[in-house]
């Protein structure tokens, strides 16, 4: 059973703020209990209800119709990526640099002498796992996604038809089929877990979808977010030089990091029933 509620906050931003919207939340009743809540991300406030398809590219039998398993990959497992496909490593994945300089000058009291030296930070995100796929504007779609996945070596073009939904049935079919034994957990996590009255708040998914962006400045972008939902825009800021992946990502945060860099999730019929093959090189399908 899936019981669907209403979360009404005090101050609309302790959940919501422009460029971050609750789309659903819900208790999946299965064994555990889950509360899923699902995030739309629109890191730059411009493409929500811009008509977009949203595609996964695939060699053919991973295609999520046709798989038996959809892959997660973690910030670092893009961070560190060494497989055959160019332009996927990304050292900065889930990190953006700010100048904390005039920051440490006005600490220091030396506010004005900038030119002493100089402070650039790396900041970042805990772990999370990913589903990374491509937006496309709507109109001549399959062309331009069977032009852009042959570009790149793929064999198959597959649409998301309904990505808040999908978003929704990615974090149960998540929930179902992770453990303790997935997570890594902090020294406080461990007592949160060890607790008999916050076991249900543990179990907990948090799925944020949306758009990547490509700013000059990520610091700009994600400091103009109230800071307690920071860490959920980071994820979906990249450098330019890959704004040519076009990326749309899903999410996953769960309490406790990720002990593996891959994970492996059955596929569920509810996901193979929320996507389209719309061609198929080898097997000769264009829709």
């Amino acid at each position: 059973m899936r019981i669907t509620f209403t979360i009404a906050a005090k101050e609309c931003h302790e959940l919501e703020c422009p460029g971050l919207a609750l789309e659903s939340a819900f208790v999946d009743d299965a064994s555990p209990a889950t509360l899923v809540m699902v995030f739309r991300v629109d890191p730059l406030r411009q493409t929500r209800g811009t008509p977009q398809s949203i595609f996964k590219f695939s060699p053919s039998e991973f295609a999520i119709p046709y798989a038996e398993h959809l892959q997660l990959g973690t910030h670092r497992y893009y961070r560190e990526y060494d497989g055959p496909d160019s332009g996927i490593r990304d050292d900065m994945e889930a990190r953006f640099e700010e100048d904390m300089t005039d920051t440490l000058l006005k600490g220091m009291g030396l506010f004005g002498q900038r030119g002493s030296f100089s402070a650039p930070a790396k900041m970042s995100v805990g772990d999370q796992w990913i589903f990374c796929t491509s937006v496309l504007p709507t109109g001549a779609v399959e062309s331009t996604s069977r032009r852009l996945g042959k570009r790149f070596g793929y064999q198959c073009g597959t649409r998301i038809l309904d990505p808040a939904t999908f978003a929704q049935e990615l974090a149960v079919v998540f929930a179902a089929n992770t453990s303790w034994a997935d997570v890594r957990l902090a020294g406080y996590q461990k007592t949160l877990q060890s607790l008999a009255s916050v076991k249900e708040s543990s179990r907990t998914v948090f799925v944020y979808h949306g758009p990547v962006s490509y700013p000059s400045d990520a610091a700009k972008v994600v400091r103009s977010f109230p800071e307690h939902r920071q860490h959920a825009i980071v994820p979906f800021q990249k450098r330019p030089e890959f704004g040519w992946q076009q990326e749309y990502r899903f999410t996953i945060g769960f309490l406790g990091a990720p002990q593996v860099q891959t994970l492996l999730l059955p596929m569920s019929t509810e996901l193979r029933r929320l996507a389209n093959v719309v061609w198929d090189e080898s097997a000769g399908i264009v829709r």
